[in-house]
């Protein structure tokens, strides 16, 4: 559901014509011009699992069917030319299905966690990162502001990407119990923030230095939820029962 940020009046429904299906993750492109959804869909059932919309006219641009790469998080690049997309690769020995025919590759694939680098105006998947920790329904993607980072928090802990050439810069492992529910780069990628809860509220978030080298302060409570404003000057933590703002430095 869309809204009009001006008055709430809803502005349009997207009704996914696929029944059994779900979105995992949503964005807009920094312009404003397009809409992205990332989508579950088993592999008896047809449909494209990364779909753009534009928002002119909030009907799909073009699409793409990455099954058995099964999606769950998405990031934009700042220039709105890059999506990253992270899922896992689960692939039978024998794919059992008549159709679709898995347009990822071809069975038997080794199973595998992935950041799949999609480029819009090519519209295909132009470069991979493989085996890059636990990406699954909770984890979380961020696009550094400057291009050059892709960060992924999830299962396994925190894992910062070079984005041109797949390097991992840092990984940091988890803590037993938790997941993580947010993050996001303030808009001049001076910081970092990260979101975890945990399963008897021992969560936390966290403020970094954009480069994830130094901690500047820790939250002690469960963050369920992040926004920055787009001037960079407040940050929003969903934290239980209630939302706080901070004001940054």
């Amino acid at each position: 559901r869309v809204w009009h940020t001006d008055t709430w009046a809803v502005l349009h429904d997207i009704i996914d014509p696929v029944s059994g299906s779900g979105c995992n993750a949503m964005a807009f492109t920094p312009d404003g011009k397009s809409f992205i959804r990332v989508l579950d869909r088993s592999p008896q059932v047809g449909g494209d699992t990364l779909v753009i919309y534009d928002t002119s006219t909030w009907l799909p641009i073009w699409g793409m069917r990455t099954v058995p790469f099964y999606t769950y998080t998405v990031a934009i690049s700042p220039d709105a030319q890059f999506i990253a997309v992270g899922g896992e690769v689960r692939n039978p020995r024998v794919w059992p299905f008549k159709t679709p025919v898995p347009t990822f590759g071809n069975p038997p694939l080794a199973n595998t966690t992935l950041i799949a680098i999609v480029d819009l105006n090519k519209r295909s998947i132009i470069r991979t990162m493989k085996d890059v920790g636990v990406i699954n329904e909770f984890a979380r993607l961020a696009w550094s502001p400057d291009g050059r980072q892709i960060t992924n928090a999830g299962g396994e802990g925190l894992q910062i990407f070079d984005a041109q050439s797949g390097q991992i810069l840092v990984n940091v492992a988890a803590t037993t119990g938790t997941a993580a529910t947010s993050l996001r780069y303030s808009p001049n990628g001076k910081y970092l923030f990260e979101g975890v809860e945990h399963d008897k509220k021992g969560g936390w978030g966290k403020i970094w230095d954009g480069q994830h080298r130094k901690l500047l302060q820790e939250i002690k409570e469960n963050v369920s939820s992040i926004a920055v404003s787009k001037d960079g000057r407040y940050l929003a933590t969903g934290v239980d029962d209630k939302t706080i703002i901070w004001q940054l430095k």
